[in-house]
């Protein structure tokens, strides 16, 4: 018996040394670094001062098991950094920044690499992104390319990754055509760029031409094509804003910005062409609302079954829809606050778990719980305060 509890003890001591050393590394993995942009534009002509001293990167780590959000601080001072993406295969990501000379110049990529531990970011390299007013990236890990949507001057460019993760300069641009009727579109501007699942067509939605271009990927040379025919159109006066792709490869969806509408699309990566199967309004017939009707942001689970858009203006509020697998057809089933104004952008982080929404106007990032069987959220107690939260990337913690 003596033996035995001998023996007993040394496999607890030897249990319990293991669960030391495995601690660190098990709420390691439970946690991710989000980094989120902060952006905020200067003041027009006779306007009051902004305080754009907070204008660039911070880190914040979130628990994947909690929600719970750790601000690690500024990480980074850039301007207008209002997109960023994170390398597929390196700790390293990207932001589109203004190079200073304005929106009609040229503007810049930065990679910067992230320390994993405390969140420390250390600048790569900063390239030309092909264009002025960078507003939106991609990357397609098959070539390793980072393709950038230039918002005031209209091109699409790409730019390769390098075995260090920085970017090289750009390889490749075609410029968009076009203007639509409203005010707001009175040249090309590019909004949002995604590779589709077979990596073989670019499409990027441009706001001001009311457009929807398809475009050859080189892989090899990383270069891209002229748009194809089968380039396809948005309602007038609708402004596409941004797109995502269902993870089976099979559906569109886009959300615009002026139409606050949801279009849902076939997609056909054989031929490189879409489909229109539905559009939705956004914003309840009964929407009694004054100010400007605005949809920013569109996701979409991991798993293909539910697609979340953010509507800005009086709305302030997250809708999430249902998503048909084999039909691509959309139900509305929820629509929720997001306990601020102005819902510029949201993020669904690796877990699947947590969704967090930055609402610019006041501030604020707030996290909200996902449900896995209904895809429904619910408001946590989780908020932080930022200026002027604009955009969302994770880096495995």
């Amino acid at each position: 018996m003596h033996k035995l509890n001998r023996g007993a003890l040394r496999l607890a001591v030897a249990c319990g040394a293991l669960a030391i050393i495995m601690a660190p590394v098990m709420a390691q993995a439970a946690s991710e670094l989000a980094y989120i942009s902060s952006y905020r534009a200067p003041p027009a002509a006779g306007a009051p001062p902004v305080d754009r001293t907070q204008n660039g990167i911070f880190a914040v780590r979130i628990d994947s098991v909690t929600g719970k959000l750790t601000q690690l601080g500024l990480q980074t001072k850039l301007d207008r950094a209002s997109w960023l993406v994170t390398n597929p295969r390196l700790p390293v990501i990207y932001s589109v920044a203004d190079s200073g000379g304005g929106l009609a110049t040229e503007a810049h990529v930065v990679a910067l690499a992230a320390d994993r531990a405390t969140g420390a970011l250390t600048q790569l390299s900063r390239v030309g992104s092909g264009g002025g007013d960078a507003t939106h990236m991609a990357i397609d890990p098959a070539s390793m390319t980072l393709f950038t949507a230039n918002h005031d001057t209209g091109q699409v460019a790409a730019l390769p990754l390098l075995a260090n993760g920085a970017t090289g300069a750009v390889v490749s641009s075609q410029k968009d055509v076009g203007t639509g009727p409203h005010p707001r579109q009175n040249r090309p501007q590019p909004h949002a760029v995604a590779v589709d699942p077979t990596h073989k067509f670019l499409l990027n939605i441009d706001f001001g031409a009311d457009r929807l271009f398809i475009r050859a990927i080189d892989g090899k040379t990383r270069t891209l094509g002229p748009a194809l025919p089968t380039s396809i159109t948005t309602p007038p006066g609708t402004g596409p804003r941004h797109l995502v792709f269902s993870p089976n490869g099979k559906f569109l969806y886009l959300n615009t910005e002026i139409g606050s509408t949801l279009i849902g699309y076939r997609w056909d990566a054989a031929k490189g062409s879409l489909t229109e199967l539905q559009t939705l309004q956004l914003y309840p017939a009964d929407y009694a609302g004054t100010a400007v009707k605005s949809s920013a942001e569109i996701a979409m689970s991991a798993n293909g079954r539910f697609v979340y858009v953010s509507l800005r203006g009086d709305a302030n509020s997250l809708v999430v829809y249902l998503a048909d697998p084999a039909t691509g057809m959309l139900a509305e089933l929820q629509r929720i606050t997001t306990g601020g104004e102005s819902p510029r952008s949201f993020a669904i982080d690796p877990s699947g778990r947590w969704l967090l929404v930055g609402n610019e106007l006041t501030n604020t990032v707030k996290v909200f719980s996902i449900d896995a069987k209904t895809g429904k959220l619910a408001a946590t107690a989780e908020s932080i305060s930022m200026s002027a939260p604009t955009a969302f990337t994770f880096v495995g913690g």
